[in-house]
């Protein structure tokens, strides 16, 4: 009797451990992130007995073994290759029940629904775990450019995720080295406006059906040598980010750039030293004829017009005007465009003064320097209006002033010459200090350097149109004809006709070939240029000043 109750009571013991254990999973598919890490829920209540325990994890769509828990231990070696290593079970968990499985570097294979069985050897049960949906957000296209100065090229961008392009939140350009906007997308628009200026209106995307495809490569046109260097395309959909980058890396010459290269050289070549060995052959023969006046001529004017247009080409090539312009205010624009306008325009009446009115070159030198005197005085004063600076430095143009009114003190003029060339010096020094004073003032300490080089070259011009001017000197010069062809003149004419454009030539020359390698400015042609303009400027200004002086000398002697 006792022996027949005992049976009983194991066999319900045995339908209570064995057959009355249920496997649980997650009620909702679970969502992951592409690359990521995944726990793949499963665990039984209560908890069986580890001997003789199986549990296994299958793909239910392919019966792919994903892993095996077996004679109380895992066993790595039945899996499927391509879980290998990626799905683990939590070894201290198993004998509370749980039989999790944890999925590591989830890849697109890896969606699908799992089966999680536990077997015993009086029973079994099983469970269902869907990855439904894998998030993704890949960026590809990263690749290296090289190409010609001007024209179009396309980086690559394209965009994978389970997102529709159309509602991808954002996809940016950007140039990494100087860490500006080049293109945006955001919410389904491209906005325009945050481009660039550098890139404003030579960057697009492709058309909407391409966006739509998750093709988001942009279109760079007219490529410029300052476009080098590496380009970043970042998305962003909610917490997913990716990105690629685009190298431009090399950029061969355009038919403009060889052109500039061409001019250089003829420029100086047949300018300088063709024009230069005839020029001076005139003037070792003491030849006064109308050719050797023609060559002399040619000598002076080929090489500056040609490195004039060179400079012109250089800065449509490299969209210099455009870059400044759309950096400017206001102000800033009325400046340049008075700066633009004005040279041509003075120059066009001062031509048509000398050739309809027939009027006498010297009266016109005062004409020359009154225009030039009266430009100075709003040039510094616009110069305080863009940088913003102390409303006490508005003082300053009243120098330029003081000189044009000291400058028509004509009886001071004639009876006190001496008297009054020198305030007029003093004047000008006053001025041009004054300029270079508020040009140090500023802040942008790029443009300082080179502002004062123009600011000193300006002035240098100035003066030397103020000797010109005056009565006096053009009396010496007219009198004193040995001196014109002294070593001096010949010196300083050769170094302003031959030194001068090659040092412009080689500069450029240097300049385009290094931006075109670097794929940015390094050195800003203005401080080298400009000093030797200013060097030529300053003995010009000693000639003068030299042929001044043996005319007074001459003049107190004969007294």
């Amino acid at each position: 009797m006792e022996t027949a109750l005992m049976r009983c009571f194991y066999v319900l013991l045995s339908v209570v451990i064995c057959h009355g254990f249920h496997v649980h999973g997650p009620s909702d598919p679970l969502i992951v992130h592409l690359g990521g890490s995944v726990m793949l829920p499963c665990f039984v209540e209560p908890p069986l007995p580890m001997e003789e325990l199986e549990v296994e994890w299958k793909r239910n769509d392919s019966e792919t073994l994903v892993h095996l828990w077996q004679d109380g231990e895992s066993r790595p070696e039945s899996q499927n290759q391509r879980y290998h290593e990626r799905a683990h079970f939590f070894t201290e968990e198993i004998a509370h029940g749980n039989f999790s499985l944890f999925l590591t570097n989830v890849t697109h294979e890896d969606a699908g629904v799992y089966k999680c069985a536990v077997y015993t050897n009086l029973d079994s049960n099983e469970t269902l775990i869907e990855i439904k949906e894998i998030e993704r957000l890949i960026v590809s296209g990263g690749h290296i450019i090289s190409a010609y100065a001007g024209e179009d090229v396309t980086l690559n961008c394209f965009v994978d995720s389970h997102v529709p392009p159309e509602n991808i939140e954002e996809v940016s350009w950007k140039k990494m080295d100087e860490d500006i906007f080049v293109l945006l997308y955001q919410e389904s628009e491209v906005l325009t406006e945050t481009t660039h200026e550098r890139y404003r209106d030579r960057v697009e995307f492709f058309r909407a059906e391409e966006r739509n495809k998750g093709n988001f490569s942009m279109i760079l046109k007219s490529v410029r040598t300052d476009d080098k260097g590496l380009y970043i395309c970042l998305a962003f959909s909610g917490a997913l980010s990716d990105n690629t980058t685009v190298e431009v890396q090399q950029l061969g010459f355009s038919s403009i750039h060889i052109g500039i290269f061409v001019l250089c050289i003829l420029g100086f070549v047949i300018g300088s030293l063709i024009l230069g060995y005839l020029s001076f052959t005139c003037f070792k023969n003491n030849a006064d004829s109308r050719r050797a006046l023609a060559i002399q001529c040619a000598h002076v004017l080929c090489p500056n017009i040609t490195m004039s247009i060179v400079f012109i080409l250089w800065g449509v090539t490299e969209a210099i005007i455009v870059d400044v312009w759309f950096k400017t205010d206001t102000v800033g624009k009325v400046a340049i465009l008075v700066g633009l306008l004005l040279g041509p325009f003075l120059t066009l009446l001062y031509v048509i003064d000398i050739v309809c009115c027939r009027r006498n070159l010297q009266k016109q030198t005062d004409r020359i320097y009154v225009t030039t005197e009266s430009s100075n005085c709003p040039r510094i004063f616009a110069i305080i209006l863009i940088y913003g600076l102390d409303p006490k430095n508005i003082t300053m143009p009243v120098f330029p002033l003081l000189a044009l009114i000291w400058f028509f003190c004509h009886a001071v003029r004639k009876r006190l010459f001496l008297v009054w060339i020198s305030m007029m010096m003093i004047l000008e020094v006053l001025s041009a200090s004054g300029s270079i004073y508020i040009h140090y003032l500023a802040n942008n300490m790029k443009e300082r350097d080179a502002l004062t080089c123009v600011t000193a070259f300006l002035h240098i011009l100035t003066v030397m149109i103020l000797f010109t001017s005056g009565k006096r000197l053009s009396e010496s010069d007219s009198r004193n004809t040995g001196t014109q062809r002294s070593l001096s003149h010949l010196v300083v004419f050769v170094f302003g006709t031959a030194v001068v454009v090659f040092v412009n030539a080689v500069a450029l020359l240097v300049e385009l070939i290094l931006k075109s390698r670097n794929g940015q400015r390094t050195v800003d042609l203005r401080v080298i240029l400009l000093p030797t303009e200013c060097v030529f400027a300053v003995c010009c200004l000693a000639l003068q000043l030299s042929a001044f002086c043996k005319y007074k000398l001459q003049t107190r002697h004969s007294i």
